[in-house]
């Protein structure tokens, strides 16, 4: 954990990130593996298109170990997906009682760096590079994501080269 991630173009993010959701599912997948494609640039609470988080897998798939690992880089364990749940309600609804104590005990929740993160990608995408300097100082994540797209996504997308500076410095 602490490392400089390295800057991926967006289609690269996108397969890396895929790469690590679909990495939680497979058994055979060991802690380490996870956490070097958390060094690699893997966005630990990038969501699938249900919503599920790489924590939230962890919970599906019943991987304790997996879990600590996350959790050990950051995981957020209070984001919900589609269906309203934390990694937590999945591991309860499933009856996971090794991860309900690993998140209860170590996950951290912090709803406000939701906010923050949501309002960071909205500023990235409008241009508003002011709002996009306060986000970051108030702690907001440069890897924030909505709908698998960063905000250095979409200030790529939409050509605001400033904020793609600011981004990446």
């Amino acid at each position: 954990a602490g490392q400089q991630r390295p800057i991926l173009m967006p289609a690269e993010q996108k397969k890396l990130n895929d790469k690590f959701l679909n990495a939680i599912s497979d058994i055979r997948t060991k802690p380490n593996v996870i956490e070097n494609l958390i060094i690699k640039g893997a966005q630990i609470d990038f969501a699938n298109f249900e919503g599920n988080t790489a924590l939230h897998l962890s919970a599906k798939y019943n991987r304790p170990d997996i879990a600590k690992k996350l959790i050990e880089f950051g995981a957020n364990a209070g984001l919900r997906n589609k269906l309203g749940e934390t990694a937590l309600d999945i591991a309860i609804r499933l009856n996971r009682s090794g991860l309900i104590t690993i998140i209860q005990a170590k996950g951290k929740v912090d709803p406000t760096k939701d906010q923050l993160n949501e309002q960071l990608v909205d500023a990235a995408c409008a241009g508003n590079l002011l709002k996009v300097e306060k986000l970051l100082a108030q702690g907001a994540h440069v890897d924030a994501n909505r709908t698998s797209n960063t905000p250095l996504f979409w200030a790529v997308i939409s050509q605001h080269t400033e904020i793609v500076r600011l981004l990446i410095a």
